[in-house]
């Protein structure tokens, strides 16, 4: 995905801060002017970067779980409305130099450009710590153990990713922006990916009441609008093309009541005539987002039950 611009003899660098104007709620993007040798030397960090995710595997939003060595794609449905606002400044004629104090950078981009014109854009989101002030006593090394006072302000940049925007092919030969997410946690947080995953887990809840299973989806509600981001992407996974949402309440019912791995977390209840699965400590949560996961897999090798994406033993209370 990155291989062409992995070769520093077809690409070239450069720098710009993003600065967030919160009165507007937009985005400006600075070009921040650079020593040629210190170009040269960021552009071999940056380089470094991408070979190291060379061999990443690419998930989309509902597989990805933070795993090592794999890249989250964002599609162009699910980019938030920020993202969207960071995309519309990203032009080709970026002319506006930057010459603030780095206190109001948000965040870093560099700009790939290949010899063929081909763009990848590397952002890093930036933190209050990566400025020093001139205030700060801070000391360097001036000759053999004899140090003095830097009395400038200093930013610490860094090379690494937390996501990248890349403007692809596809198969129609139409041009389409992605994004490929190494950390989820800053794309949700700054940039409002929260609330992408949120519709998304609430659609599914949707689909979850209508299986008519539990007696009340509110618990499940409750947990994505408590900001529980963790338990909210695991909703968001759930398929509603699932084999287990075509199976008769009856089965999924007796499969709960007979599993070794269910029979101990799932209790079944009946209320007014009707029998549902309770659904109300977190471990309950837990096993039911399990499965409608269809992840309760028994191993004809080993005769074994497993949770497909643990690979944990199940065992019930009493064993």
């Amino acid at each position: 995905m990155f291989d062409k611009f992995l070769n520093s003899t077809n690409v070239g660098l450069k720098l710009y801060g993003v600065v967030y104007d919160k009165e507007n709620e937009n985005f400006l993007v600075k070009k921040i002017n650079l020593l040629e040798e210190t170009k040269e030397k960021l552009e071999c960090k940056v380089l470094q970067n991408l070979v190291m995710k060379k061999n990443y595997i690419v998930k989309t939003l509902e597989e990805y779980d933070n795993q090592k060595d794999v890249l989250c794609k964002v599609t162009k449905e699910q980019q938030s409305e920020k993202i969207k606002k960071l995309l519309n400044n990203l032009k080709e004629d970026i002319s506006e130099i930057y010459g603030g104090g780095f206190s109001d950078i948000y965040g870093i981009l560099y700009k790939v450009t290949h010899v063929d014109g081909e763009v990848l854009w590397i952002y890093k989101q930036n933190y209050s710590i990566n400025v020093i002030s001139e205030n700060v006593f801070s000391l360097i090394l001036e000759g053999d153990r004899i140090f003095k006072f830097l009395d400038k302000k200093i930013f610490k940049l860094n090379a690494e990713s937390d996501f990248f925007i890349l403007k692809e092919k596809q198969e129609n030969n139409v041009e389409m922006i992605n994004i490929y997410v190494d950390n989820l946690n800053v794309i949700e947080k700054n940039f409002g990916m929260q609330e992408i995953i949120k519709k998304k887990a609430l659609e599914n809840i949707s689909e979850i009441e209508k299986l008519d299973l539990i007696d009340s989806v509110e618990v499940l509600e409750d947990k994505v609008n408590s900001e529980d981001m963790t338990f909210t992407r695991k909703l968001m996974k759930i398929n509603k093309e699932s084999p287990v949402f075509k199976v008769k309440n009856k089965n999924i019912l007796e499969f709960v009541k007979q599993n070794k791995v269910t029979k101990g977390v799932l209790k079944i209840v009946i209320k007014d005539g009707i029998k549902n699965i309770l659904v109300s400590t977190e471990k309950e949560k837990e096993m039911f987002l399990k499965l409608l996961n269809d992840d309760i897999l028994h191993s004809e090798l080993t005769n074994m039950l497993y949770i497909s994406n643990s690979k944990e033993t199940g065992k019930t209370e009493d064993e």
